[in-house]
């Protein structure tokens, strides 16, 4: 698998003036999918797991301040406020405007005394978070994000914000499954991200293409990388964040191959995913906390 480059002046991940990195898909790839089709606008996450939402609202709703990157349908965001917490303010931010229009619609009827503000940011710009005073939050957590993040400047970002022993929760899908995806190329340790059935006419224009066995171009909209263990705590410490805890949990086979099915336009998965599936139970995710040194 080759990779080629478009070569267009208003693509502004490729403007030679930007200064952060084309990791991940732009917001109207995002917006796309999330506006085109309500029904299919749901991922393989751990807030699909109602033990494992119900947990982490729990561990959100006891700070004063929290930031959540990446709010997808919104779910952990309305499961905080749906009940009695001590969150004062619940920062939403998410680098697609439609998103955030969406779980503005959300959370519009619900009466919660959390203050919500939802802020546009694409954490691979190191000036996302500039606007938020420093050290004013006391937890951040980011929902199957980080793979789609440069994770120095993400994180130098959340640094800055976090308060003295904040803590960050990060998931992110299994090492193990990572290479075995259609879309892996290994020269470069990235998946690629495809457009999904829902995003079938859009005109969202590619990041690039990739070059098949065929010789056929098959566009992307960005690519995600994934890391073991090992790697993530000399990353965590390298940007001032100590590992404190790292658990699996685990997304129940059926509901990602589902979600898998309904999502992709191609074939469906391969025998190795299919029997590591098996083997595990489901889809691993990693599910860990880090504290602000």
């Amino acid at each position: 698998m080759t990779e080629t480059k478009l070569k267009t002046s208003n693509d502004s991940l490729h403007n030679k003036n930007t200064t952060f990195a084309p990791t991940g898909p732009k917001g109207e790839y995002w917006g796309h999918i999330s506006t085109q089709n309500k029904d299919d606008f749901i991922f393989p996450s751990p807030v699909n797991l109602p033990e494992w939402l119900e947990k982490t609202a729990k561990w959100l709703g006891q700070s004063h301040t929290v930031l959540e990157v990446g709010p997808g349908k919104a779910d952990l965001v309305t499961k905080v406020l749906s009940e009695k917490r001590s969150t004062h303010n619940y920062l939403v931010a998410d680098i697609s405007e439609e998103i955030l229009d969406h779980a503005r619609r959300r959370l519009e009827p619900m009466k919660s005394s959390t203050h919500v503000r939802f802020i546009k940011a694409d954490l691979n710009d190191p000036s996302s978070l500039t606007g938020e005073p420093p050290e004013s939050l006391d937890k951040a957590i980011l929902v199957n994000v980080f793979g789609y993040l440069e994770p120095d400047i993400a994180l130098s970002s959340l640094h800055r914000v976090l308060r003295k022993d904040g803590l960050l929760r990060i998931t992110l899908g299994d090492h193990q499954f990572f290479p075995l995806s259609s879309d892996y190329d290994p020269e470069t340790n990235r998946q690629y991200v495809r457009g999904r059935k829902s995003h079938d006419g859009s005109k969202v224009q590619p990041l690039g293409y990739t070059i098949g066995s065929d010789g056929k171009q098959e566009p992307f909209y960005g690519y995600r990388r994934n890391y073991s263990r090992d790697q993530l705590t000399p990353i965590l410490e390298k940007n001032g964040f100590a590992l404190e805890k790292i658990t699996t949990v685990t997304i129940p086979a059926e509901l990602y191959i589902k979600v898998h099915g309904n999502h992709r336009t191609n074939s469906g998965l391969s025998k190795k995913e299919l029997d590591l599936l098996t083997e595990n139970g489901g889809r691993p995710v990693v599910d860990l906390i880090a504290r602000k040194k």
